[in-house]
């Protein structure tokens, strides 16, 4: 503080009366930012490219962010749209003497095991059913910011919205046959937030599991195998390691449980070179999965924003 005040020729309590107002006031989350955090948008922007994709179609960044500003709400520009393309597992490859944007080899990877898992499950010689679920939303008075037109209806699409009221979030599964009974379940969102995955939670889901989802996968008398996306609350693991973010007695507490030897006066990043070599090689397990399994049904996971394999989003 000393150097600024002699820097400017100002004293220091002028200074602090300046500066100490500007510290105390939180930083708002810029709404380009937020979009890294928004799994909605993800998919649906994942969903915009599977179009060119189904058309054999070359996309590119211009191609994608006008729509991706007119239906999905993005208010970011080019380089914001690549980043998040890019932590989505896209980059640019040269082919033909162009530079276009492809899945990279881990995303390709992904999309191989879905289909070979999908594969092996559809050829079984066991009586097995695929039940597919997924979250959407609603509004109470029917309408929407934003939604999909195909181009040649832009002229019946209404020019003014009316007033959406209450938001709602509809949970539901189905099968070959049509919706599950008494799967449905419908959220009433405290909140005003586009992003309605955030009314979701892991509790939810998993009593939703247990109290709904078995019950409806028992009349069906066959073994089911349940597809569902990544969403946070799809993912809760059971052997849940601690982070390096995370707290030290929560670190301890991990060794303890896992009859690691450590001194009580390891600092973190001592604890953290302990549990990290069990980190890199552990295989996650899923609490939904186990549910599922001890009744007899199988989980199968889509790859990271590939939403097209999913018939119920088409419902």
């Amino acid at each position: 503080m000393s150097r600024c005040d002699r820097r400017f020729l100002i004293s220091s309590q002028i200074l602090r009366a300046i500066l100490l107002p500007l510290a105390a006031t939180p930083l708002e989350q810029s709404p380009k930012t937020d979009v890294f955090l928004n799994f909605v948008f993800r998919k649906d922007l994942q969903n915009l490219i599977w179009q060119y994709n189904s058309k054999n179609e070359y996309f590119t960044l211009d191609t994608l962010l006008k729509p991706a500003k007119h239906n999905l709400e993005f208010d970011g520009e080019r380089t914001t749209l690549y980043k998040l393309l890019k932590s989505m597992g896209y980059k640019y490859k040269l082919v033909n003497g162009r530079k276009i944007l492809c899945e990279q080899k881990h995303v390709v990877a992904s999309k191989i095991v879905f289909l070979r898992k999908f594969l092996q499950y559809q050829n079984s010689s066991e009586n097995i059913m695929f039940v597919y679920l997924d979250i959407t939303w609603i509004y109470q008075n029917g309408s929407c910011i934003r939604r999909w037109v195909h181009e040649n209806d832009l002229k019946s699409n209404p020019s003014k919205i009316k007033n959406e009221g209450k938001r709602f979030t509809i949970l539901h599964t189905g099968c070959q046959f049509g919706f599950l009974e008494g799967c449905d379940l419908l959220l009433d969102a405290a909140n005003n937030d586009r992003e309605y995955h955030k009314t979701m939670n892991g509790e939810i889901f998993q009593r939703w599991v247990i109290s709904q989802l078995i019950p409806a996968l028992a009349k069906i008398q066959k073994n089911c195998v349940v597809v569902m996306d990544n969403a946070p609350y799809h993912s809760m693991q059971l052997n849940n390691m601690p982070s390096f973010s995370g707290n030290k007695t929560v670190m301890q507490e991990w060794l303890i449980n896992h009859n690691i030897q450590f001194d009580q006066n390891f600092t973190k990043k001592q604890l953290w070179e302990l549990i990290q070599p069990f980190r890199e090689n552990l295989e996650k397990h899923y609490v939904i999965d186990k549910i599922l399994n001890d009744q007899g049904h199988e989980v199968l996971r889509l790859p990271p924003y590939h939403c097209q394999y999913n018939p119920i989003e088409l419902a």
